[in-house]
């Protein structure tokens, strides 16, 4: 790249030059005929001399053109894009302008290191999805993504596209995204082009000096607070400590699996560094066991210092942005990352401490605690966490045995763990899940082998709650685990579904499907025309049951049950939209989405999701 750069600066001059010969030589009148005869042959030597120059100059200025049009095309359309997502960076366009630029080149370190900041970003935002269809020489490793992250951070649009994909995840305000992220970024000062934690420890902790009353709030991803974290936090300044991390529950939650992307990038983008090679089933055990390890340091921490801890997991989505707010001194840091690579490798920092972004940020923080869809909120004491922790290595254990994990695999990855990670509590961790699987091997080994079924329910026939006093049905599958029952409708008109927008909390601004629960002493049948008469004031008459019995564990309702049943139905009646009047006080709009955007709807409800994926809409 540098060397096609250095062509056409060449050709430039020597163009420059030659015409400015020419021109000299017409000046001359008396020596006309021998000054142009002259030129002319000098300018024939020198454009055979310097056609390599051409060439390249030419070839240069052909990229320089594509390579700006597409910066255009990917920062304009990008502008317009309210909820722009990473995935929206994936289309059929920009993956034709980015092999156009990059196909037919060698990807090399030396050639990443000649990239213009413009050209970096465009690389480092298209290389996460077409790196299949590049050429990358043996020599690449993880410092050349750090060099690109380098470069791009230098370039104010990829600075605008990353933030405001990272503020999609989670964060909502009036302004629109792009806005909010233009006045975000005026309004700050980069900490480093890429995060560097002692830097921005550096700095953090220089503002909680001398505190008085502050409260603290660190917005993590999986389990990013050091030991110098916590040390340089027992301050008498801070009062109270919101901590926000990825949820450890791989199935109930699933914040986690996300991280499955990181895996879904170049080889040379892989920080092998940090995770268990390139087992990317296993290595979720390693992020689950850091998560329970950072928790466990965190309950710690606060019984030592006597600090009110508040810890807070995410269940539904990774979070794609990290955060380290004081509120009372009004400075905030934070790191957006929403592309595919370990966020560390690319992460940039802001320093923020504008009041009016802080108190934007904190008040969005506090609406986001309130929605328990999203949000779990975890008792920092002994007794909680140890519940934490089983349920976690638990579901982790089952987890990897449904993707052909048996336990000696698990068990021989104690000696990874051991020499990559230097870390005792990890191999505590491992053998804990040992333990539980010999307790299970040696229970079905005493079991005579019977067919056996699970309970299921009639939808013809009315069902009983288990719970006095109960308006709706609960039911018990052991003394402490109950769970509800719920019903569903779909309407499908044109290739499109109706769906409806919540108002309530806890599916506040959520997409879902016609539904409700089961009323104590109904039929499914009979419960799903209520919920449509309730819900959308129409009769319905034809309609058949597609799905029963169907579980779906981690799905929390408002009466706080987070286990339900499901008996999903489709409506064969032709539905009149002019007569739909939707309850204002449950419902804040009804959609017809078209049945091939589905797969792009990121708001539906935990159970909507669920449903849709198993009948493969979505």
């Amino acid at each position: 790249m540098r060397k096609s750069q250095n062509s056409f600066i060449i050709s430039v001059i020597c163009i420059v030059l030659l015409i400015g010969m020419n021109l000299l030589s017409l000046k001359w009148n008396d020596f006309f005929v021998s000054s142009l005869l002259g030129v002319t042959i000098l300018n024939l030597i020198i454009s055979v001399m310097l056609a390599n120059y051409y060439r390249e100059a030419l070839e240069y200025l052909k990229w320089f053109i594509k390579r700006n049009h597409y910066y255009e095309i990917l920062y304009l359309e990008h502008k317009n894009n309210v909820n722009l997502e990473n995935k929206d960076l994936d289309t059929k366009d920009h993956k034709k302008y980015f092999l156009k630029l990059f196909r037919n080149k060698e990807i090399t370190c030396e050639y990443i290191e000649s990239l213009s900041d413009k050209e970096a970003s465009i690389f480092l935002l298209g290389l996460q999805f077409y790196y299949r269809e590049l050429n990358f020489s043996d020599n690449l490793n993880v410092t050349c993504i750090r060099i690109l992250a380098e470069k791009a951070s230098r370039d104010k649009g990829y600075l605008y596209i990353l933030l405001k994909m990272s503020l999609n995840t989670y964060f909502s305000f009036n302004d629109s995204p792009l806005l909010f992220a233009e006045k975000l970024l005026d309004k700050s000062q980069i900490i480093t082009s890429r995060e560097n934690s002692e830097d921005s420890d550096a700095l953090l902790f220089e503002r909680m000096r001398n505190t008085d009353d502050e409260e603290v709030t660190i917005f993590s991803t999986t389990s990013q607070i050091s030991d110098l974290s916590f040390r340089l936090l027992k301050t008498d300044g801070i009062k109270e400590l919101n901590f926000f991390l990825v949820s450890p529950l791989i199935e109930s939650d699933s914040a986690l699996v996300e991280l499955n992307k990181e895996y879904d990038v170049p080889d040379f983008a892989i920080p092998t560094f940090q995770f268990v090679g390139k087992d990317t089933q296993l290595d979720m055990l390693r992020r689950v066991i850091r998560i329970l390890n950072a928790i466990e340091k965190t309950m710690d921490f606060s019984i030592e210092t006597k600090i009110k801890v508040n810890l807070f997991l995410f269940r539904e989505k990774y979070p794609d942005i990290k955060i380290r707010l004081l509120k009372n001194r009004s400075y905030m840091q934070v790191f957006p990352s929403s592309l595919k690579y370990a966020n560390n490798l690319y992460r940039y920092g802001l320093e923020v401490t504008d009041r009016e972004m802080i108190d934007k940020f904190a008040y969005r923080i506090n609406e986001l605690i309130e929605d328990k869809s999203k949000i779990r909120k975890v008792q920092l004491d002994k007794t909680s966490f140890k519940s934490l922790k089983e349920v976690a290595l638990r579901e982790i254990y089952i987890y990897l045995l449904k993707r052909g994990y048996d336990a000696k695999k698990i068990e021989q990855s104690r000696r990874e763990f051991t020499v990559n990670f230097n870390n005792p509590q990890m191999i505590l961790y491992i053998e804990q899940i040992m333990k539980f699987d010999r307790r299970i091997y040696e229970y079905i080994s005493r079991q005579k082998f019977d067919y056996i079924d699970d309970e299921i329910f009639d939808p013809n026939k009315p069902i009983i709650t288990d719970k006095s006093n109960s308006e709706i049905v609960v039911k018990y599958k052991t003394e402490n685990e109950l769970f509800h029952i719920s019903v569903g409708m779909l309407f499908v008109k044109d290739d499109k579904m109706l769906m409806i927008k919540k108002k309530k909390s806890p599916y506040l601004n959520k997409i879902s499907i016609v539904a409700g629960h089961l009323e104590n002493g109904e039929t499914p049948f009979n419960a799903i025309k209520r919920e449509v008469k309730e819900e959308l004031n129409i009769t319905v008459d034809k309609y058949k049951l597609i799905k029963e019995n169907f579980y779906i564990p981690g799905d929390i309702c408002r009466y706080d049950a987070s286990n339900h049943l499901w008996f999903v139905f489709v409506c064969e009646d032709n539905i009149d939209e002019n007569t739909l009047k939707p309850d204002s006080t449950e419902i804040e709009e009804i959609l017809w989405v078209d049945l091939k955007s589905l797969s792009d709807l990121n708001t539906l409800t935990f159970a909507t999701e669920k449903i849709l994926r198993t009948l493969g809409l979505k």
